[in-house]
């Protein structure tokens, strides 16, 4: 078997037993099972949805509640090798085999129930009864894709966190950022908080007019201006939050503003000193979101960002890193791949070419097409010939930036890594 039908095994093992792309929006089907399976809201749940920027505040506000000493249950997606990602207690993944365990109850209340969850469903299911049958303490859930209908809005939310809005899944959500953050701000539930993210201003119009027709016991705006960048290179980034000195080794002038929204959404229900602010900020990782990776003298960067602003995120931090950038990229077919690489010759004259293994993937002789005229160099490259690829570049002093998708990262790490 090659790396990448191993891989392919792991992202899916048989035990999920359906389609790894089937999308069915609608809340009926997973409110049914959960009823079935006497999972409800009792227990505080931090919700976050958004178009970038929501799994780094999800991972963020678990790290805060973590070192506050309460057991939190945290549901995520997409992962990168393998489902047990999605699912963790203060950030211990669940087990393979347990992850089969509780699959198999869920399967078992869908037959009694005569329902077929999809995939995102099944896993948010599963990841709810973990977390029941684990007694944490709270749950915090990033959405997968909206939010009005998201499988992650099902039980609704004690706080609902909107991160940046843009334009992503336009097929599902709508084809501008407005229509966009209607789905998304509709998730929230009467009585819950709220907690907004700088946005877009005719982004935020619409969150703010929306948020005054419900009603919400409280409702909180995050202030860019109050945060100042004073430092960021390849090894992290200093800021001043207000008065507070905060360092974390989180790359991109996007971090800063996805902590301290983590931050005032901890605090919306928690007293949370400077001191475990700070501890949390410094030791964080988060898989893919420019991840570094140094190999010999060669730096590699995982980045899963896949619509324009993710990848604009992604530029303005390489603006200010002075070395030789070879771009990794591959796409699915419902990206703007054209914007996005039109963005990424902007740091780069050399582009790597990868096809990923789904029918969902772009073909990458329709992506080299698009790059046409854009780049210096640009091919296409094998998936099997990844890692002879990176080995040769081992004692080379520049970046590989490995982009446009997390399945793109999370194959890349297999093949290197396996």
């Amino acid at each position: 078997m090659s790396k990448t039908e191993n891989w392919l095994k792991l992202i899916n093992p048989d035990y999920l037993n359906r389609g790894f792309f089937n999308i069915k929006p609608g809340l009926s089907r997973i409110k049914t099972i959960l009823s079935s399976m006497n999972i409800k809201r009792d227990r505080p749940i931090f919700q976050i949805v958004g178009t970038n920027g929501k799994g780094s505040t999800a991972c963020i506000i678990s790290g805060l509640l973590d070192n506050l000493g309460y057991s939190v249950g945290t549901f995520m997606s997409p992962h990168e090798i393998s489902p047990t990602e999605r699912i963790l207690i203060n950030n211990r993944q669940i087990k393979a085999d347990q992850l089969n365990e509780i699959i198999s109850v869920v399967n078992s209340a869908e037959v009694s129930a005569g329902i077929v969850l999809s995939y995102f469903e099944l896993l948010t299911a599963a990841a709810l009864y973990w977390f029941k049958i684990n007694n944490v303490d709270l749950i915090v859930l990033e959405a997968g894709m909206g939010g009005r209908w998201d499988a992650s809005s099902a039980l609704g939310q004690t706080v609902l966190v909107v991160t940046s809005i843009g334009i992503d899944h336009t097929d599902y959500l709508g084809k501008t950022a407005v229509r966009i953050a209607e789905e998304k701000i509709a998730a929230v539930s009467e009585n819950s908080k709220l907690v907004i993210a700088p946005q877009k201003p005719d982004v935020y119009r619409k969150l703010t007019t929306y948020a005054r027709k419900r009603t919400l016991t409280a409702v909180k705006y995050i202030n860019k201006k109050l945060i100042k960048i004073l430092e960021g290179n390849l090894f992290g980034t200093n800021f001043l939050y207000k008065d507070m000195l905060i360092k974390t080794n989180l790359l991109g002038e996007y971090q800063p503003v996805n902590i301290v929204t983590a931050i005032e959404s901890v605090r919306l229900l928690y007293d949370l000193p400077d001191d475990i602010v700070k501890k949390t900020a410094e030791f964080l990782r988060i898989p893919s979101r420019l991840e570094v990776k140094k190999v010999n003298n060669l730096t590699i960067i995982f980045d899963g960002g896949h619509n324009q602003d993710a990848i604009e995120g992604v530029c303005r931090f390489f603006k200010k890193i002075k070395k030789r950038i070879t771009v990794i990229y591959s796409s699915m077919k419902n990206k703007d791949y054209q914007s996005n690489l039109c963005l990424l010759s902007t740091l780069s004259d050399s582009l790597l070419i990868i096809e990923l293994p789904f029918e969902r993937a772009e073909k990458a002789v329709n992506l080299l097409k698009a790059a046409k005229g854009l780049f210096k160099y640009s091919r296409i490259l094998d998936i099997a010939g990844l890692g002879e690829f990176v080995k040769l570049k081992y004692d080379s002093d520049e970046i590989i930036l490995i982009t446009g998708s997390f399945y793109l990262t999370g194959l890349f790490k297999h093949v290197i890594n396996g």
